[in-house]
């Protein structure tokens, strides 16, 4: 939660309760790890950066931040099971398991 914001409410309403709604929080961790990818990246070599843009940042992450497990959600449709070219070298290069999930229709 924004601090201010926090501040704030706790300033006006001492004894509210704080809540705060699933899509916010998975909107911050996805602007702090897009942060984080962008800063790791800038710091790399050219030939890295062009590595970098396809998979080989996620498998970076996982190994930095001892990542257990992932989960990963495929695109593409159609009754058969196709991953895009991400998620095959994760799959194929991972050092941890790799859950892949199909995305539904309309999300």
């Amino acid at each position: 939660m924004w601090a201010p914001y926090y501040q704030g409410g706790r300033s006006k309403l001492p004894h509210a309760k704080v809540v705060v709604d699933r899509f916010h929080v998975m909107k911050q961790l996805n602007s702090r790890l897009t942060q984080l990818r962008t800063n790791y990246q800038k710091q790399c070599s050219p030939e890295i950066q062009k590595v970098l843009k396809g998979s080989q940042w996620i498998l970076d992450f996982v190994e930095k931040e001892s990542i257990d497990m992932m989960v990963m959600c495929r695109k593409g449709g159609g009754s058969h099971f196709n991953m895009g070219g991400v998620a095959q070298k994760v799959v194929s290069n991972s050092p941890v398991p790799v859950v892949i999930t199909q995305n539904k229709q309309g999300e």
